[in-house]
């Protein structure tokens, strides 16, 4: 028996615990996620760990409670988890944090998990300065403000410190990714780091022509697609202003589908479509849809659209799904994007996007041919380099490496600690003093504490004006107290107290002209690659 044949057989008698949302969950992860199972459970004995007995999973893979999987791991157990950065993956996260495994960050940026797991604001600003040291002063002046990350934060601090030091391994789906950790937590962590990118979706082998008569579109319209949680970085406005160009030109009648669940709180699409009449005529919004509904829209497209500005580095399960299907496909040129190669997607400049995204529209509207020379470009890059075969020998690979020790990530820096008797004539000026000398925040250890007095009374009496006791919890200690008696102590993070400010608004300022992007074409691709022999 040879090397490979001894792996696979091992791989087939280890067991895999799997961490993710799972259909019918309304999350793209969810949906990668079960391919991803199926992939795996013909090399690993799965067991798939969800916050929903209602999951559905591939055949062969057992489904467990996630909130009892701790009956389930054993110590050094082979874990994977599905990190994405919204509300379903809380759970993920924290089981990521309690049991060392696999993480696959889907996002390379994960703040805004951290605020909906209801992780309190001081420990907020700690992710904050430790995921960025070029912003860590800009990260302590939001503390001594005490206001809370705001949207500005999500962009410079990417809150995956926590995650990187106890995972084992980490798996990104672009180099922009693991650059991205590399710069801001140094190379100990970016050795954890292996590069797998997103895998194509198998095509639905469904025509334009049977799609579009499946959906009652017009056969002969130039179709523009664009799927998934409508959000402002999709820049929805960038796209209905570049129709609006290209409804009022273009020589055949044009539909924009927007294929996803829509969050009016987050962008109203409806007050956009106001404004621009012409688009809204032309326009179907329809809201979630199922995976099968979703292919065949994507195969009804002559286009489909996928904006990223800021981009947080995230991939894109719709534009995934598109390459499988041999859609041609108009993407923004940043972060993660910046690495599909230029012929296989049109790419958009940031600057002056919607004047080069309707001369691009147009271009592919008028000219099928170029149209699809990119839609066949995208299916050969989808069945190579995004192959599911090629992704899971890949991930197997990774996952071979979690039985080598894993490379150790420093400790984060610990608080200064000050430890005081319970005595309101030394104590208030000493802690007055310390956090003059730490504006950040100190951990406080007060006591022993006789068993009989109470801490609430206690503490107004000890804490500095303006200082804010927050994560208080009490610990016995020995009861051979000065007293004799039972004791304990408070532990308790010290910070200055938010003061509530008031300052008049600046006069709004009218921005500076932005420089014109030169009205760009996509390029025709040159001759296709052959496949390579299987």
């Amino acid at each position: 028996m040879d090397a490979q044949q001894i792996k696979l057989q091992r791989r087939e008698q280890e067991e895999l615990f799997f961490f993710s949302p799972l259909p019918p969950s309304r999350n793209g992860i969810a949906d990668y996620a079960a391919r991803v199972l199926a992939g795996l459970s013909s090399r690993y004995r799965v067991s798939a760990c969800a916050d929903s007995l209602f999951a559905e999973v591939p055949d062969g893979i057992s489904l467990v409670d996630e909130a009892l999987a701790f009956q389930h791991l054993s110590p050094g157990a082979k874990i994977v988890y599905q990190l994405g950065n919204n509300p379903g993956h809380v759970f993920v996260l924290r089981a990521a944090l309690r049991y060392p495994g696999l993480v696959v960050l889907h996002d390379p940026r994960i703040l805004y998990l951290y605020q909906v797991a209801g992780t309190g604001t001081q420990d907020l600003y700690d992710l904050m300065i430790a995921s960025n040291p070029r912003a860590a002063e800009f990260a302590r002046a939001v503390r001594a403000e005490s206001r809370g990350p705001t949207r500005v934060d999500h962009v410079l601090f990417d809150a995956l410190a926590e995650v990187l030091r106890v995972s084992r391994a980490i798996v990104v789906h672009s180099e922009y990714a693991r650059q991205l950790i590399r710069r801001h937590h140094g190379e100990a962590a970016a050795a954890k780091v292996s590069v797998i990118p997103h895998f194509a979706y198998t095509p639905t082998n469904l025509s334009r022509e049977a799609a579009r008569a499946a959906l009652n579109l017009d056969r002969n319209a130039f179709v523009v697609v664009t799927a998934g949680f409508v959000h402002r970085r999709k820049r929805y406005e960038w796209l209905i202003e570049a129709l609006d160009h290209v409804v009022q030109t273009s020589a055949r009648p044009v539909i924009w589908i927007q294929a996803g669940e829509l969050r009016e709180a987050e962008v109203s699409l409806s007050a956009l479509l106001d404004r621009f009449p012409a688009v809204k005529a032309v326009s179907r919004v329809t809201g979630y849809l199922s995976e099968s509904d979703l292919d065949t829209t994507i195969a009804a497209a002559d286009v489909l659209v996928n904006l990223r500005f800021p981009s947080e580095g995230e991939s894109s399960g719709s534009l995934a799904r598109a390459f499988g299907n041999g859609t041609c496909c108009l993407v923004s040129d940043t972060a993660a994007f910046k690495e599909i190669p230029a012929d296989v997607a049109v790419k958009i400049p940031t600057i002056g996007a919607p004047r080069v995204i309707a001369a691009a529209l147009n271009a592919l509207s008028a000219d099928p041919a170029l149209r699809d020379a990119f839609g066949r470009r995208a299916a050969q890059y989808a069945a190579t380099d995004l192959s599911m075969d090629r992704y899971v020998a890949r991930f197997c690979e990774v996952l071979d490496g979690l039985d080598a020790p894993a490379p150790a990530l420093p400790a984060p820096p610990a608080r200064p600690t000050l430890r005081l008797a319970p005595d309101p004539l030394t104590a208030r000026q000493r802690l007055a003093e310390a956090l003059a000398a730490h504006p950040a925040g100190i951990e406080v250890v007060i006591g022993p504490v006789p068993a009989a007095t109470e801490a609430h009374s206690l503490l107004p009496a000890l804490l500095a004006e303006g200082a804010d006791a927050r994560h208080l919890r009490a610990a016995p200690v020995s009861p051979e107290s000065p007293t004799g008696g039972a004791a304990y102590e408070i532990r308790l993070h010290l910070c200055r107290k938010a003061e509530l400010r008031h300052a008049p608004a600046a006069p709004a300022q009218a921005p500076a002209a932005l420089p014109q992007a030169p009205a760009a074409l996509p390029q025709a691709p040159a001759a296709l690659p052959q496949a390579p022999a299987a």
